[in-house]
């Protein structure tokens, strides 16, 4: 810093005036507008910051008061009417500037306001500068603010001796003619002081309070002054490390160490501590690298998530702050998965189970930003997503938890694997063949979106035709509905396959169809399910380009970013799960018998056949607790108990019954029922003396030569079995009610029921 020494003398202040055009004692007529200062055109001590044309009355120089009488040819002074340039002035043609310097003298350390401008004219073409004891308190110099604009400075010393400088300008003239400027309002300028916490109005700053400052030899002095020790109280520390952090992630915060005067030292030495504490009871410490400069940078890695407080001390001295550690990026070994359908499901009724995030350290994940994929894997391995979707509701229900709910139809074993998806893109790999043989380089790309143009894709491939690429991963759905799949590129040399869910959506390998060079493809998809995805792309010479887009319900054709695709997935712990999937209840109406049982028996010996339970989507039962009735009916011969059955269950069967019955009923054979009212009983024979008459009446003389006795077939019926197989479900009796009850006169073959219509 440099270091003034000077010599006051009371009674004033040293004042500089300036003309706009050159140092002369006179302003031109005619010339540049003022820009910054000019050679001084006087220079004087004044009692005060005082200027009131004074230069209209005091100038002297040549004479320049021909300017109103350019005209007339007739000069005429400003004061006195005639050209004896008396009064010349510097203002004359009202573009001039001054500067005071020196110094100010207070006589209390009170709090002063200095206003250096009392008047403006009506363009407000004046500007100011005010410093005081070298601090710029007051700049208006390139625009005018305020016609009285001023400072509020307190002094911290009364009767010492503060700099004090001020500089004024008018920057253009006024409408106003010369003789205006005799009068004592236009343009003016003067200091008023006024002290804040006195009550009197304002007063020009008086000679006695201002000093004419004259340095000394050799000033000013070059001192170098160097900081003090340090003052923890006023030192500093910066950084967001100070008040949050990941777990896992390194954090860092500078320290920097100051003196009492609040200057940054220079050096280094200090002997910082860390100490961070949380409210649950961790502790750790952090490092303090001394950086030899007066700054430290100071280090901590937290593991756990929590409030902690962070305490930096030197010596006995120590600053604290409050620090949010938070939960690390989401690790696929530490997530778990909790649920009961993660390993038990009942076919046809929803399973639901949950994955919570964690981090690397085992701490709960608090926000819904990780994509997992869940895939269920049936007996017949056949392959299902299923959608995980975010439970977590601020501020604190479910955080970091993802629920999966899938139904299976079928019954049997299931694996339900769960990977935590990562690295947007896709895996793309370059090969030197259209084989997919020979590969040169494997990077993640963001997107398929590619024109290479007559270039080659990759420095490595060393081809510009002849190659094929390979991109692979996983595709996040954006919404339920039927998306479609859009590839593009350039020629009919080039060729696309694209895989998503395991299925071709788009196959044009071997020829370009339908779509030429632009190939569509759809798939139904839901929500938030992650999908295989797979793109072949090969091309054999000219231009290649090769672009991936996706249209859906809720969005229109636009490529696919990187933000839904994934270069790599990582089983959680634990993953496969092992899931059984339990048939429903048993549907009798769904359930299956067979064997020779059922349409051939021997009368005595128990005819057999087998009986299969299954539930109401047709899985077969997996348990025989099951209760089924069969019955042998006397072929509707109500006059006859019904002959039972004994059904048994199969050991290891799986719902599997044997079912043996014994029938006594020859088949064929005829029995006889009771004859109806006023008919013969059957088995009776019977003469047979009707014909039929010329006209198809009954009656009249018979055309038979001879007349024949037959058996009497009213009332025999087939002597056989009806096999009735049913499933018993304990709690009551179906009840059908109907609204009318037929006459058995109505009763025919084809209209047998004896009830009207059921409810």
């Amino acid at each position: 810093m440099d270091v003034y020494s000077m010599l006051a003398v009371t009674g004033g202040i040293m004042a500089t005036y300036y003309d706009s055009v050159a140092a002369t004692f006179y302003s031109s007529v005619s010339g540049d507008y003022y820009s910054e200062y000019s050679l001084p055109a006087k220079t004087r001590k004044d009692s005060n910051i005082y200027m009131n044309n004074y230069f209209a009355t005091n100038g002297g120089g040549t004479c320049a008061c021909d300017a109103l009488g350019v005209s007339s040819g007739v000069a005429q002074d400003p004061i006195s009417g005639t050209c004896s340039c008396a009064t010349t002035s510097l203002v004359q043609d009202q573009v001039f500037a001054a500067r005071w310097s020196g110094l100010i003298r207070p006589c209390t350390s009170a709090l002063y306001t200095f206003k250096p401008i009392s008047y403006s004219d009506a363009n407000n073409q004046e500007r100011v500068k005010l410093w005081l004891d070298n601090k710029l308190v007051v700049d208006q110099w390139n625009s005018l603010a305020a016609t009285g604009p001023t400072a509020t400075f307190a002094f911290p010393v009364a009767m010492d001796y503060y700099e004090l400088k001020m500089e004024y300008r008018v920057i253009k003239a006024s409408s106003a003619d010369l003789t205006s400027y005799t009068s004592s309002n236009s343009p003016t300028v003067q200091m008023v002081v006024t002290q804040v916490d006195v009550a009197f109005g304002g007063k020009l700053l008086g000679s006695s309070y201002l000093a004419v400052s004259s340095e000394v030899q050799g000033s000013p002095f070059s001192v170098t002054v160097m900081p003090d020790v340090t003052d923890w109280e006023v030192s500093v520390m910066n950084g967001t490390a100070l008040t949050i952090s990941s777990a896992g992630v390194l954090s860092a915060f500078l320290i920097r160490s100051k003196d009492s005067s609040g200057n940054f030292r220079s050096t280094g030495d200090d002997q910082y501590l860390v100490h961070i504490s949380s409210f649950g009871g961790a502790v750790l410490d952090g490092t303090v690298q001394d950086l030899g400069d007066g700054s430290y940078l100071a280090q901590y890695l937290a593991t756990t998530q929590g409030t902690y407080d962070i305490r930096v001390f030197l010596g006995s001295a120590d600053k604290s702050t409050t620090l949010i550690v938070q939960p690390g990026e989401a690790c696929a070994s530490t997530s778990l998965i909790n649920g009961l359908g993660l390993t038990v499901a009942t076919a046809g009724f929803s399973a639901t189970f949950t994955i919570q995030a964690k981090d690397a350290f085992n701490n709960l994940r608090t926000i819904g930003s990780n994509d997992f994929l869940a895939r269920l894997i049936g007996p017949s391995s056949e392959t299902h997503n299923n959608p995980v979707s975010y439970i977590g509701v601020s501020p604190n229900t479910n955080l970091g938890r993802f629920q999966v709910a899938y139904r299976p139809t079928r019954s049997g074993n299931f694996s339900i694997d769960i990977k935590l998806a990562s690295l947007n893109g896709l895996n793309c790999a370059y090969y030197r063949d259209t084989a997919f043989e020979n590969e040169v380089k494997s990077i993640i790309d963001g997107s398929i979106d590619h024109n290479w143009g007559l270039d080659s894709p990759d420095s490595s491939l060393g081809i510009v035709d002849g190659y094929s690429i390979r991109w692979n991963g996983y595709l996040k759905s954006p919404d339920f509905g039927i998306f479609t799949f859009l590839t593009s590129f350039n020629g009919i040399d080039e060729r696309v396959k694209l895989w998503v869910d395991d299925q071709w959506v788009i196959d044009q390998w071997t020829s370009l169809g339908t779509g030429g060079t632009a190939p569509t493809g759809t798939l139904y998809m839901v929500r938030n399910a992650l999908y295989d995805i797979r793109v072949e792309y090969k091309d054999l010479s000219g231009p290649s380009e090769i672009h991936l887009a996706m249209q859906g319900p809720s969005f229109t054709e636009s490529v696919i970013p990187s933000s839904r695709l994934f270069s790599a997935a990582t089983s959680v712990a634990g993953s496969p799960f092992m899931a059984t999937v339990f048939p429903a209840l048993t549907s009798g109406t769904v359930s299956t018998a067979a064997g020779s049982g059922l349409s051939v028996a021997t009368a005595g010996i128990p005819a057999m056949f087998t009986i299969q339970a299954m539930d109401n989507l047709g899985n077969p039962k997996s348990s025989s607790d099951d209760t089924f009735v069969v019955r042998a009916r006397h072929n509707s011969d109500y006059s006859r108990r019904n002959i039972l059955g004994t059904v048994s269950p199969v050991a290891g069967g799986m719902g599997l019954f044997s079912v043996a019955y014994t029938a006594t009923w020859k088949r064929n054979s005829l029995s006889c029922a009771s004859a109806p009212a006023g008919l013969v009983s059957c088995g009776s024979l019977v003469t047979d003396f009707e014909h039929t008459g010329g006209d198809g009446s009954v009656g009249g003389t018979s055309v038979r030569s001879t007349t024949g006795q037959f058996p009497n077939m009213i009332g025999n019926k087939h002597k056989f079995h009806d096999v009735l197989v049913s499933q018993a479900l304990r709690g009551g009796l179906q009840a059908t009610y109907y609204t009318a009850v037929n006459p058995e006169s109505a009763i025919t073959a084809d209209s047998p029921n004896l009830f009207g219509p059921g409810t």
